[in-house]
């Protein structure tokens, strides 16, 4: 990975999470494949590592790190363990934390932002049901006041983390058929009465992510169990999901790296006519094509991320000034297993999403296929991985 444009700090911060996704991480994952419990009994570990006090202010427990140096956490984690990363990451900082740290009320930003900042408790996020995916104003669940508590009906899916939530964000209507307007969020007890989770299997890809569908059957909340105000939920979930995507598109670049660095291994130690396979120019040729799809993949993540914080602007402001043309992104390294490894399969896709949903930086970030132009003039021959094969 090219470090050059990134601060000491950042640059010390993806050590660190590098570090322990090679060095811990990935003995964890691979010992236990399709443990949709894993993301619970790795939280505690991340949080003592200082890895899941992101961009979170001091006083409610966070590290006050720059929304680059979050982006390449994700990367380091997300390119060892896109599961891990879905359930620690993007649900239980991203979603989760951003909407308490930006919306909760007392205990709701001090205690309970501060347990899942710690990993001593684990959230989700549910907004996703069965007939409304992007569109989440036309969320079906209801939310209706019952004397100084509100009674919740209705049905969620593809919760992460849904089955071993400590407590849930839960999105309900509580103006029927006044769509965004209506929505409104309350924390919900994971084992509240009324609650029933199942956990869904047979996934193409991220198995050891817990997923859930959830129902709710008049299960009863007090009105200190709501997060922000009556009719705000639109607003919390879009400025969870912001963040969340940014993260998403780090992950992405992950899974590109990790692949670029696999078969660069590769084609170091595989042997043919006498030499290293990576001596040869279509292998170098292939190479190549990774390399140059991984980098610009990067670059508009960084880009995006670093004025947050700085100046008063959007995500979606600041990916579509930077995501410029169309551009297949970095995918091609997942979605096209590079031929030449022989069916040997050393990138080990079963721990990566499946193919036929290929995750592009681009669309994570802006909703759309762009790429951005004049990228720094950064493919020197010394630069790129595989200098040195011959």
């Amino acid at each position: 990975m090219q470090l050059e444009h990134l601060t000491e700090e950042q640059r010390l911060t993806y050590a660190t999470a590098k570090r322990f996704a090679d060095t811990e991480l990935r003995d964890v994952v691979d010992g236990r494949p399709g443990d949709q419990s894993l993301v619970r009994s790795l939280l505690r570990r991340l949080g003592e590592v200082g890895l899941l006090g992101g961009t979170f202010p001091a006083d409610v427990g966070g590290a006050e790190t720059d929304h680059v140096s979050y982006c390449l956490v994700c990367e380091a984690i997300g390119g060892v363990s896109p599961s891990v990363f879905t359930g620690a990451l993007t649900v239980q900082l991203s979603l989760v934390g951003t909407a308490l740290n930006r919306y909760g009320r007392g205990s709701q930003r001090g205690d309970l932002l501060r347990s899942a900042l710690s990993g001593a408790k684990v959230g989700a996020f549910a907004l996703t049901e069965p007939d409304s995916g992007s569109d989440p104003a036309a969320a079906r669940t209801e939310a209706k006041r019952v004397g100084d508590s509100w009674k919740i009906n209705g049905s969620k899916l593809w919760i992460s983390n849904g089955t071993v939530a400590d407590f849930i964000i839960v999105f309900a209507q509580t103006s029927p058929g006044s769509r965004h307007r209506g929505l409104t969020a309350f924390i919900v007890p994971g084992t509240a009465a009324g609650v029933t989770r199942t956990v869904i299997s047979g996934k193409l890809g991220l198995a050891e992510s817990d997923t859930a569908s959830l129902a709710f059957d008049d299960v009863l909340v007090p009105d200190d169990a709501r997060l922000g105000e009556v009719g705000q939920g639109f607003a919390i979930a879009q400025a969870s999901l912001e963040v969340g995507r940014l993260s998403t598109a780090a992950c992405a670049v992950g899974i590109s790296q990790a692949c670029l660095d696999i078969s660069v291994t590769y084609a170091r130690s595989r042997e043919q006519w006498g030499k290293p396979i990576g001596g040869h120019q279509l292998i170098q040729s292939l190479v190549a094509e990774m390399a140059t799809g991984t980098h610009p993949s990067r670059l508009p993540v960084h880009h995006t991320a670093a004025p947050v914080g700085r100046e008063k602007t959007s995500f979606r402001a600041w990916s579509l000034k930077w995501l410029r043309g169309p551009s297949r992104a970095g995918s091609s390294s997942t979605t096209q297993p590079p031929p030449w490894t022989g069916g040997n399969q050393p990138l080990r896709t079963s721990r990566w999403p499946s193919s036929s949903q290929p995750r592009q930086p681009w669309r994570m970030l802006a909703g759309r296929s762009r790429s951005m132009a004049g990228l720094d003039s950064w493919t020197k021959r010394e630069s790129l991985p595989f200098s040195g094969m011959r």
